[in-house]
């Protein structure tokens, strides 16, 4: 990321210093990782590693599709955009957001006829449109973390709210 566009940012060294700090939150992430005790959770906490490197990936195969190149001294906004993403996807390694560990689908066991129909589909379309189709499932499990702490805290408070109504009620 920083060969293709953090170096042609507004400013170099920022590019440098994001994609150093890129480099940190993935090295805080393993840590923090390797220090939990290991379980069976449903979710991780924090954007895993491989996910966080494939939104790097196919953010850049992606711009590349649909031709938003970066080239060293031409002004655009790209750089800058790819710059934020960056700093996005390195903050979303170290926080405690939930992201589906996918741990729990057995593919061994047997599947109803629409399952095998539909992950059919599903492939004939990446196989159309890869870096379109990988950019936006990528895209959609990077999006997935907070999603799932927002419902999760939006349920929390209606709970809240509705338990607090029950008990404030006279008898």
């Amino acid at each position: 990321m920083y060969n293709y566009a953090l170096a042609s940012s507004f400013r170099p060294r920022i590019g440098w210093t994001v994609a150093f700090l890129y480099v940190v939150c993935g090295a805080l992430r393993l840590a923090r990782y390797n220090v939990r005790p290991t379980s069976a959770k449903r979710f991780f906490e924090g954007l895993p590693i491989p996910a966080a490197a494939s939104a790097m990936i196919f953010t850049v195969i992606f711009t590349n599709h649909i031709d938003l190149v970066v080239e060293k001294g031409v002004q655009s906004s790209t750089p800058n955009l790819l710059l934020l993403v960056t700093l996005a996807i390195a903050a979303l390694m170290v926080s405690s957001l939930p992201y589906y560990g996918f741990k729990d689908i057995d593919l061994f066991r047997r599947h109803k006829f629409g399952t095998l129909l539909s992950t059919v589909v599903a492939l004939v379309v990446v196989f159309q449109e890869p870096e379109v189709t990988l950019f936006l499932l990528i895209f959609a499990y990077v999006v997935s973390g907070p999603v799932v702490w927002y419902r999760r805290r939006k349920r929390g408070e209606n709970e809240t709210a509705a338990d607090t109504e029950n008990t404030a009620a006279p008898n």
